[in-house]
């Protein structure tokens, strides 16, 4: 989209949010680069009927205020729906600011299966991607805006002058929110002060900016490329890197792929959180645990680190059918000729010859679980097992057990009660468990 013709605003919009498709969220804060988003979106009727007008008031001067009741206004005029939000405290921070605001945004969004789009410019993303230079971050922060993300940011390529001519040309209303020239936000120093100083010598840096922000953001998209293709398991709460994948790689190599890891969890990691992760990494043992901030935490196993967020959940019992999935497992009946097979390529420890499947259950491992294994005089404790296999005390939680009317039958990977033979006459079900793919 050009940045030199402020007419061609309202077309590029209109193209970029007409490729969108379902409803929009746009995100309206009543100052000038969302006031002249909004103009120029409702401009596309096919897309001004998708709209959902969304404006949060942050409650940080009387200011906020009227900039929310200039956009209800505006809204309702226009005919498009409006939802408002409001902080419940005052916010002391732009950080607090920014969470509070998402946070309504990404509600409203989920509520109205809607795609959120934003006013940001291309002025944004060079303030972003200096705060983000003077803090030392990689190519994945260097990114800044142009990382892949569900927002839309439509006024990305244009500037802010741009936009203030386009909102002269159509003496578009608008709220001057007086933070904007505290210095008292990095944002508004490294705008007012560090940017036009480094101008005065350098006419060219925020264009070197913005190329070096592209280039970054094809970099973080081929690592987190890689990334993905590590992994060997995920959930919505868990992911599980091979330990042998990270085997060589140099602490810069970690310090790369660490991030992308975690943020297949939703959950960005902080520079000290990528030192954590990189160290634990190379030195970690079976069952040791690391914390990395953001809820996240690292478990070591024997052949797996496991990048969790938040508290593990326990699986609620289930009854043993055709198939069931359990947490990160599934569990599954073969042919007796798909359970040789299965044997052959795993061992016998992942496939087990039950017997009265309608009687059995799949439930969350419990501390007083004992099996009595085949060659064994009497039972013995499951934890014993899992300790032998350095199976981090964490994930035993979660680990499904098959029980009967007897007791505890089958601990996939772990162990199994003496299996049923075709002498004992009773038909026999052969299964298998296998880790889910996420």
């Amino acid at each position: 989209m050009p940045t030199t013709q402020a007419p061609l605003i309202g077309q590029g919009v209109g193209r970029a949010l007409a490729r969108v498709r379902g409803p929009l969220v746009v995100a309206v804060s009543g100052g000038i680069d969302s006031m002249v988003l909004l103009h120029a979106a409702v401009r596309d009727r096919t897309v001004k009927r998708r709209i959902t007008v969304a404006t949060f008031d942050h409650r940080s001067g009387p200011h906020a205020s009227k900039a929310a009741r200039l956009v209800r206004a505006t809204a309702r005029a226009l005919g498009i729906d409006v939802v408002s939000g409001r902080a419940r405290t005052a916010g002391a921070s732009e950080a607090d600011w920014r969470e509070m605001r998402w946070s309504f945004l990404r509600s409203l969004a989920a509520r109205r299966g809607a795609t959120i789009v934003t006013a940001h410019t291309r002025d944004d993303q060079v303030e972003t991607v200096v705060m983000r230079l003077l803090r030392g971050a990689s190519a994945r922060g260097l990114a800044g805006l142009y990382a892949a993300s569900p927002i839309v940011r439509p006024l990305l390529g244009v500037t802010r002058r741009s936009v203030e001519r386009y909102a002269r040309t159509h003496a578009i209303e608008f709220v001057d929110d007086p933070t904007n020239s505290s210095r008292a936000f990095l944002r508004n120093r490294v705008r007012h002060d560090l940017l036009p100083a480094i101008r005065a010598v350098q006419p060219n840096f925020e264009q070197e900016v913005v190329e070096i922000s592209k280039r970054a953001a094809l970099v973080r998209r081929e690592i987190e490329r890689l990334a993905r293709r590590y992994v060997v398991a995920r959930d919505s709460a868990v992911v599980e890197v091979p330990v042998a994948a990270l085997y060589g790689l140099a602490s810069e190599s970690l310090a790369v792929l660490w991030p992308a890891f975690v943020a297949l969890l939703g959950v960005p990691l902080d520079r000290r959180g990528v030192a954590r992760a990189t160290t634990f990494s190379t030195r970690s043992r079976p069952g040791q645990q690391a914390q990395c901030g953001g809820g996240i935490t690292l478990e070591r196993t024997v052949e797996t680190i496991l990048v969790r967020r938040g508290a593990a959940t326990t699986p609620a019992t289930v009854k043993l059918g055709l198939a069931v999935e359990f947490g990160m497992w599934r569990l599954r009946r073969v042919s007796a000729r798909a359970f040789r097979t299965h044997v052959a390529r795993t061992g016998s420890i992942w496939a087990a010859v039950v017997e009265q499947p309608a009687h059995l259950r799949v439930r969350a491992w419990q501390p007083g679980d004992r099996v009595l294994a085949s060659g064994q005089s009497s039972p013995r404790r499951v934890k014993r097992y899992f300790s032998e296999r350095a199976i981090p005390v964490s994930e035993r939680k979660s680990w499904p057990v098959v029980v009967g009317e007897d007791g505890v039958i089958w601990v996939p990977g772990i162990c199994q009660a003496a299996a049923p033979t075709e002498r004992s006459g009773h038909p026999l079900t052969y299964m298998i468990c296998e880790r889910r793919a996420g």
